[in-house]
């Protein structure tokens, strides 16, 4: 049941945890390799500000935090909130992981500090996904 005026946190759950680890191991041995491999750096001169600037912005659009008030939703970043009126939602509802199967990132992140971006699912049609970790929330708003 989701309270109005309570804010709920956002956590990593298991499978965002073991991503975010896998690509940060990752990004450290690209980076580690370029000034091993390549002498002189060139490639590492590119490479190093690319996967630093994808760490920081995944880092600063990822959820903190739900709250709920009683005119709109708002996720909470470190930067900036998501804002959605509560009059925009066609629907909120709890689903379970069998509604999710043979959903489709159409722009986003799958799991690097959380689930965000735009999903699509035959069943339930087009979504946007704030998910950090393990939420009971899920909004469709199109």
């Amino acid at each position: 049941m989701i309270i109005p005026n309570k804010t709920y946190k956002a956590s990593l759950g298991t499978t965002s945890k073991l991503i975010t680890l896998a690509i940060t191991l990752l990004f450290i041995g690209i980076v580690v390799s370029q000034f091993i491999w390549f002498k002189e750096a060139h490639a590492a001169i590119f490479l190093v500000p690319l996967f630093i600037g994808l760490y920081v912005c995944c880092v600063l659009l990822m959820p903190l935090g739900y709250k709920v008030t009683d005119s709109e939703i708002l996720v909470e970043r470190i930067f900036s909130k998501v804002h959605f009126k509560k009059e925009n939602i066609k629907s909120l509802q709890q689903i379970g992981r069998h509604n999710l199967a043979g959903s489709v990132r159409t722009f986003g992140n799958g799991g690097f500090f959380g689930f965000t971006g735009y999903f699509a699912n035959d069943s339930i049609g087009r979504m946007t996904w704030f998910i950090k970790g393990k939420i009971r929330l899920y909004s469709s708003i199109f």
